[in-house]
């Protein structure tokens, strides 16, 4: 981990049951090689807990205010309509925009975003903070809570105390995300999310019943609302994850049940990571590096899902396959120092879901059978 990343990590992320994490991603699922402990369990990350992450941290990091500030610009003019004069000594007028408005963050006096009149702020210490304290009790616990995009994005996550192991052996954390955003990227949501603690991955299972229905994701309020969010108490909150938890155990264990031979498996490679045909003119190959990055996609891919313990104990299932592609897609597709926060971006948009229903959506067409159905 990059200087740069360290210091990102320590003025924005918050995580909370470190031990508990690290210890699926150091046992005895481990089938090639040494491997370097987690970024949230080096000694140089400064906001990791033992146990939940206290209230108080969060609130600190959100401490300061997303405030509003008038769209405001000049242009030239005669001397008698002058509001300032320009650098070039120039006579300049003031310009407001009345239509919109600038979304700034109160501490630093970055600008967030700039937005229509009606633009809504949702604070992060009230929409996040004082919604999620109170759903918290004994056995709901905030496990991570953070700031993307310069504090145009924020998250707090609640889940319960310990990851739990499913019948195959994959542990996996249920928790109830909730995010929201001064940047205009997302609004005020909270979605139901599985963390997969052997990979650090998330994992985004859409469920869908035997009854024809996707059971509800998440509940979102847009920025226009003045309206609460819809999950008003710690019993609510407390059903929905163990819902979700029956749900994710049952999908775990169906993709454990299906069975993916090693012609499907590679007849999925072929579909989803196809190496182009080289394209020749004058006497060289003109799509070379489309070529080896494709045929280096598959050996990461392949690598992953024979001989990491990410994915390799469950080989020859349709969950040693999503594990693989998934594991590719957050850990290995992008190395540069902001992976952690693009992970962490997409964990909150629709990409990581996305890109799992596509793997899994796939492999069902390819083996010739129906899509993951998780019974009512």
């Amino acid at each position: 981990m990059s200087r740069e990343s360290i210091e990102w990590l320590n003025a924005n992320v918050l995580m909370g049951f470190v031990n508990d994490r690290e210890k699926w991603l150091t046992n005895s699922y481990v089938v090639k090689g040494e491997r370097a402990r987690p970024w949230f369990a080096s000694t140089e990350f400064e906001n990791g807990y033992s146990g939940p992450v206290p209230i108080e941290a969060v609130e600190k990091l959100f401490e300061w205010q997303a405030i509003e500030g008038p769209v405001v610009t000049y242009l030239p003019c005669d001397m008698h309509e002058a509001d300032v004069m320009g650098d070039d000594g120039l006579p300049m007028r003031k310009v407001t925009d009345p239509s919109r408005k600038a979304i700034i963050r109160s501490d630093t006096g970055d600008v967030l975003n700039v937005v229509s009149a009606q633009y809504g702020v949702h604070q992060y210490s009230e929409w996040l903070v004082r919604n999620v304290a109170t759903i918290l009790d004994d056995d709901l616990a905030i496990d991570s809570a953070g700031l993307l995009m310069g504090g145009g994005v924020a998250w707090v996550s609640v889940s319960l105390p310990e990851t739990i192991e499913t019948r195959a052996g994959f542990p996996i954390r249920p928790r109830l995300l909730a995010f929201t955003s001064h940047n205009g990227k997302f609004k005020t949501t909270y979605k139901r999310s599985l963390e997969a603690p052997v990979c650090d991955n998330s994992l985004d299972l859409e469920i869908r019943r035997d009854n024809g229905k996707e059971h509800e994701q998440q509940w979102s309020v847009r920025h226009t609302s003045q309206s609460g969010l819809a999950i008003h108490d710690a019993r609510q909150a407390l059903g929905i994850i163990y819902k979700q938890t029956e749900d994710m155990i049952a999908a775990v264990d169906a993709l454990t049940e299906w069975e993916v031979s090693n012609r499907e498996f590679y007849q999925l490679m072929e579909t989803l990571v196809p190496v182009p045909e080289p394209e020749v003119s004058d006497g060289k190959v003109r799509n070379k590096r489309a070529i080896t990055n494709a045929e280096r996609t598959r050996s990461d891919i392949l690598d992953l899902y024979l001989t990491d313990h990410r994915a390799a104990p469950w080989k020859g299932t349709a969950l040693g396959v999503l594990q693989a592609f998934n594991t590719w897609d957050q850990q290995v597709r992008d190395v540069r120092n902001e992976r952690v926060e693009r992970k962490l971006v997409h964990t909150l948009d629709t990409k990581v879901a996305a890109f799992d229903a596509s793997v899994l959506d796939t492999l069902a067409k390819v083996c010739e059978r129906e899509p993951l159905v998780v019974a009512s």
